[in-house]
């Protein structure tokens, strides 16, 4: 797919050669984590280390979500999994370049939509279930849209069990699932929830596995009475 430069639509484009990104083009969301390289995960920060391309060094790309014709999404996704750089550009107005510190870490997951364009989300293993680093950094995804600009919208009910389901696979705390709500307020006063500033087409928050810190909010949360456990009582 061939994109004017006058568009003002969000694309990525395909790899950086000779002084250029490629032409083929499709649809971007995007989700990255733009903090000082000392907030980074430990073992991201290293990669950082590694790559000679700046625009990468303190950034991690958490997600990318692209949809378009077939063969142009297949090309970028394989120019993303090799590590190449590719151009987020939002016509001629606005562009950058990013590439995937190690590419191996990412889920690819791709559906074919009803107009017969490929739908491809790449996602960091940190913002997959089955890729959490208990007392780590975890990222949360979700498909529905805000604008990073203002204070991002409430979480859907879907990324509340979500959230859910990451703690307890963070922290080693029983979470139960009606605890999700005011644990989500209680991260997000604390710091420990918070929404990434360089997003796009896409809501994520950075998940801080600090277990001390939500052992604390846990047992606030009890003897507040804002987490109710039934008649069972359990000592935290």
């Amino acid at each position: 797919m061939s994109v004017s430069t006058e568009h003002q639509s969000p694309y990525i484009r395909g790899a950086y050669h000779e002084g250029r990104f490629a032409e083929i083009a499709a649809l971007l969301g995007y989700a990255i984590d733009d903090t000082a390289s000392g907030a980074l995960p430990a073992d991201e920060q290293s990669a950082g280390e590694r790559e000679s391309h700046t625009a990468t060094k303190t950034t991690l790309v958490v997600a990318v979500e692209m949809a378009g014709p077939k063969s142009c999404v297949d090309a970028i996704r394989r120019d993303l999994k090799r590590g190449d750089s590719v151009g987020l550009s939002r016509g001629a107005s606005w562009t950058q370049s990013a590439r995937l510190h190690r590419p191996s870490q990412y889920r690819v997951y791709q559906t074919t939509l009803p107009n017969g364009y490929a739908h491809v989300l790449l996602l960091h293993a940190r913002a997959a279930l089955d890729g959490l680093v208990p007392e780590a950094t975890a990222y949360l995804v979700d498909p529905v849209p805000h604008d990073s600009a203002a204070v991002p919208s409430p979480p859907t009910d879907r990324m509340l069990r979500h959230f859910h389901h990451m703690l307890n696979g963070l922290i080693p705390l029983p979470l139960f699932p009606e605890w999700a709500q005011p644990l989500w307020d209680a991260g997000q006063a604390a710091g420990l929830v918070e929404p990434l500033r360089d997003v796009f087409a896409l809501s994520a928050w950075r998940l801080r596995g600090a277990v001390a810190a939500w052992h604390d909010l846990v047992r606030t949360g009890l003897h507040r009475g804002q987490l109710v456990i039934g008649a069972d009582e359990v000592s935290v």
